[in-house]
């Protein structure tokens, strides 16, 4: 019970609040907290904490500076939790920076990654001996031989579902990427999959985890909703497989899923997609959910300003910002068996999958 009262001080402490404060909490002197602090974040990481110490002893420390502890929190909070190991398939893509970053700050090892694409030397600032293939033959073999928990699904869309369940058969669970299946009859392929191997399919749907949604009032009977999303795209989208609908699933999906499935989060499951309008560079329509009228806009024009507005009843909410440590979040969640599952991220896929239908 103490040292669970311990771990419970030092994480507080090293979230921010001041000893003295948190001291005069538990009823303890200033300098019982402090050693209790220092005492479990040298428990939690030896290294890092002899690492801080040869920083403090530049000014005169016997101990590493509270900002250090504080810096690196996230590596000395996760102590008790043993070590998991990593593998990304998709490491040059956009997204992959934000996922090791994840990795990182919920203390996981990076163990492995593959890309056709060898421009990755980004892995140098989060897990500089990583092993990189380009080959995924040369992938499969290493993972099969190495002790992997996560594989982490970051490939183009149309190869998340066989890629996901590639990882499952091989003993991994996996974190993926939206969407986790192009169309529902997949999303059941990689449900089926779970179930026959035991192994768990972990969805980033981060757009859950932003503060905002949290100020959102409640609101009884229907909603009326107005979505603006604008994500400003050059002439090189056009020639990449983010714009063949077979590989991305068009507009709708490669952008859309992420709103498509806050607006499933916040007002239930699909009842109708309704007005469909389409350009090579827009994509509009109407969406009826169980308790909102959502009519909503998709564009990747170039001119235009990146924004992603939601105008709710007259509440207006504004998620351009703010997603900078979403997928940290989305991570801790998932290590602790919290995040979200196949289920969560179905209906967004359904909706998708209809608006290409029409």
């Amino acid at each position: 019970m103490k040292t669970e009262r311990n771990k419970e001080l030092s994480s507080k402490v090293l979230s921010g609040a001041r000893i003295s404060d948190t001291a005069k909490e538990y009823g303890i002197s200033h300098t019982t907290a402090r050693f209790i602090v220092l005492r479990n974040c040298k428990n939690a990481n030896p290294e890092l904490y002899s690492a801080g110490i040869r920083k403090g002893e530049k000014n005169n420390y016997l101990t590493p500076p509270l900002k250090y502890l504080v810096k690196n929190k996230h590596r000395f909070l996760l102590p008790a939790v043993p070590m998991k190991n990593f593998a990304i398939i998709g490491a040059a893509g956009f997204v992959a920076p934000r996922h090791m970053q994840a990795i990182k700050d919920a203390g996981g090892n990076l163990v492995a990654a593959i890309d056709p694409h060898d421009s990755v030397g980004i892995l140098d600032s989060f897990f500089p001996d990583c092993k990189f293939f380009t080959e995924f033959e040369r992938f499969d073999r290493y993972c099969n031989k190495s002790t992997i928990d996560y594989a982490v699904v970051l490939s183009p869309n149309y190869l998340h579902e066989p890629h996901t369940r590639w990882a499952l058969r091989n003993g991994m669970d996996v974190i993926c990427e939206k969407p986790i299946a192009l169309t529902e009859r997949n999303v059941d392929a990689v449900a089926e999959t779970e179930k026959v191997t035991g192994h768990k399919v972990w969805c980033i749907l981060q757009s859950r985890l932003h503060e905002e949604i949290k100020k959102i009032p409640e609101h009884f009977g229907k909603n009326y909703v107005v979505v603006n999303y604008c994500a400003p795209r050059g002439d090189w989208f056009q020639a990449s497989w983010k714009s063949n609908e077979s590989k991305s699933g068009g507009l709708a999906t490669n952008l859309g899923i992420h709103l498509f499935d806050l607006m499933v989060f916040l007002f239930g499951d699909m009842e109708m997609v309704i007005g469909i309008n389409r350009t090579m560079t827009e994509i509009s329509g109407t969406l009826e959910l169980e308790r909102a009228f959502v009519k909503w806009r998709i564009s990747i024009d170039k001119n235009e300003k990146q924004q992603r507005t939601f105008l709710i009843n007259d509440h207006k909410l504004d998620l351009s910002n703010g997603f900078t440590d979403l997928h940290t979040t989305a991570y801790r969640a998932i290590l602790e068996g919290k995040g979200f599952g196949i289920e969560d991220a179905r209906q967004a896929i359904r909706i998708v999958e209809r608006i290409r239908c029409q």
